[in-house]
């Protein structure tokens, strides 16, 4: 073999190399890019979770300091002051203490939720990767909680004949006043201090879902810079690489229709996302709207839904919105688009299909979905949805037809709710 066929053939291994070494970098970053996906998404679920318990501890200390009050049974006094010594760690706290803890009775409560060692709510938080403008948000929040603590105490001292003296100290004996105490904790500035601790954690929620928002984004972006900059590094490649190419392109083209599945799909119920829905829907609306075909929409909520996720917990909250999306599915047309709208809502859009159309298939899953009782092995959940719908007229832009058939949800809500307006 000559010297200069011998140097081809280097420079073919060399570059056949250096191609395969540049996919695989590439690759690699990508599989990277989606473990910092998946991060994002598990720690904005942490984050939330921490600032439910704050919410939840909250109503709970509310609960039982009312409850001690009306009654005087001594158990809710107790419940209490464990709320409060769990959550600054000192009591041990429960196992999956996040979820159904207090709405237990004994035994069922300890058996379910077997304590283990103490770790306080704020400990937990600093653990968390918060922004400090979302940190301050749940500072403000317990800030508060503690101010409202006094009040409670106040009722509390009340209920044993003890008051306040003009120095803010509990040094009056007197009879004890129960009305007194009901007062407290029932009265309007009680209130508002408790719209002092919710407000803050609500702000919370919304900061958290912009910021992780913000980050999905910016992996995207980096996302689809990566593939411009491997279809460039591809493009140098000659034609006697082609069946090389191919191979690896089906390698890089499986994960990129995985990070396209991941940025267009809700995770949870595996159905498009709200981003998905707007960029197809747009489409279909201007071809409805050249070829004079009907087009409805239908917005779709669960209804009393904070009031599962606080009586059954998250976890089966998230298995009735999966089991919701797997009956509408059975209900509807392949060619109909169906949607996590965000939370509880769900939307579809139905092309060539008229108002009486649309009414007649919202009262179809309304009616399936009354008749179907959610089960799992643990328990049995009966719940409703409530239904709004529009049919296109004048409107120009999807939002137009989407307020319209809000309007109409609403409105079902608003009439008493499993219903179809």
């Amino acid at each position: 073999m000559s010297t200069n066929l011998k140097f081809i053939f280097s420079i073919i291994a060399i570059f056949i190399l250096g191609i395969t070494a540049l996919l695989w970098l590439y690759i690699g970053s990508l599989k990277d890019l989606n473990i910092e996906l998946k991060n994002i998404e598990s720690n904005r679920h942490e984050m939330f979770l921490k600032a439910d318990e704050l919410r939840q501890g909250s109503d709970d200390l509310t609960k039982f300091a009312r409850m001690f009050v009306v009654t005087g049974d001594q158990r809710y006094k107790d419940n209490y002051h464990n709320v409060l010594a769990i959550r600054n760690g000192q009591a041990n706290r429960p196992k999956n203490y996040e979820q159904i803890y207090w709405d237990l009775t004994e035994p069922s409560r300890s058996l379910s939720h077997p304590p283990e060692s103490k770790k306080s709510l704020q400990e937990s938080m600093e653990q968390l990767p918060f922004s400090d403008d979302e940190y301050k948000k749940l500072a403000l929040s317990v800030k508060h909680s503690n101010f409202l603590a006094h009040f409670e105490e106040q009722a509390f001292k009340a209920m044993d004949g003890v008051f306040i003296d003009e120095n803010g100290q509990y040094t009056i004996q007197g009879v004890r006043n129960q009305q007194l105490a009901i007062e407290l904790l029932y009265s309007e500035k009680y209130l508002q201090v408790k719209h002092s601790i919710m407000l803050p954690i609500d702000e919370f929620m919304m900061m958290l879902n912009q910021r992780t928002k913000r980050s999905i984004n910016k992996v995207n972006e980096e996302i689809d810079q990566l593939f411009t900059n491997i279809f460039i590094s591809l493009s140098v490649a000659s034609i006697s690489f082609v069946g090389y190419l191919i191979l690896m392109l089906k390698t890089l083209h499986r994960h990129y229709q995985e990070f396209k599945t991941l940025s267009r799909h809700d995770p949870l119920t595996k159905i498009r996302n709200r981003r998905s829905f707007f960029e197809l829907s747009q489409q279909i609306l201007a071809i409805a709207k050249r070829t004079k075909q009907p087009l409805s929409l239908i917005m779709i909520d669960i209804d009393n839904f904070k009031h599962i996720n606080d009586t059954y917990g998250h976890i089966i909250g998230d298995e009735i919105l999966i089991h919701l999306v797997h009956s509408i599915n059975g209900l509807i047309r392949e060619s109909d688009i169906f949607a996590h709208f965000g939370g509880e809502e769900f939307i579809i859009l139905l092309p060539e299909t008229d108002l009486s159309g649309s009414v007649e298939l919202c009262e179809k899953i309304r009616t399936y979905i009354e008749n179907t009782i959610f089960s799992d092995d643990k328990v049995s959940v009966p719940f409703t949805i409530s239904l709004g719908t529009s049919q296109l007229q004048d409107e120009k832009l999807l939002r137009e037809l989407i307020q319209k058939a809000d309007a109409a949800l609403y409105q079902s809500k608003s009439n008493g709710r499993n219903l179809t307006t």
